[in-house]
């Protein structure tokens, strides 16, 4: 079972490497650059985990997560931010979003998180 992991991503840097980690260990990758273009992609193809990876205020990053829970009710969420006040972590944790990691995120600790993630999610959707 390959699971899907759809990466939403303006960082040069992260990008790249968490991809080269996930697509090593099997998962399928899908790379996008904007909110919209996540939406369309979970619209469009069984993913199993978003990575949102974006530059959102709170209230846009809001609207992406009703989003997204509105195409996909089942998928997993893992929010990658240079700042998150505690409100905010709270409402990303209770809107689904099962882990928020912090910049500079180490790719290789990100890509094993997201790995889990996603094979579960295809699990639970499998049985």
């Amino acid at each position: 079972m390959e699971p899907t992991v759809a990466i939403a991503s303006t960082d040069p840097d992260l990008a790249p490497e968490l991809c080269e980690r996930l697509i090593s260990d099997n998962c399928r990758v899908l790379l996008v650059t904007s909110a919209g273009r996540l939406a369309e992609r979970v619209r469009e193809t069984d993913v199993h985990v978003a990575v949102l990876d974006l530059d959102l205020a709170g209230p846009e990053y809001r609207h992406l997560l009703e989003d997204l829970r509105k195409l996909n009710r089942h998928l997993g969420l893992i929010a990658v931010t240079a700042r998150c006040s505690e409100d905010d972590e709270v409402y990303l944790r209770s809107n689904g979003v099962s882990y928020v990691a912090f910049k500079p995120a180490e790719p290789g600790r990100l890509a094993q998180i997201v790995n889990e993630s996603a094979r579960s999610a295809a699990r639970k959707r499998y049985f």
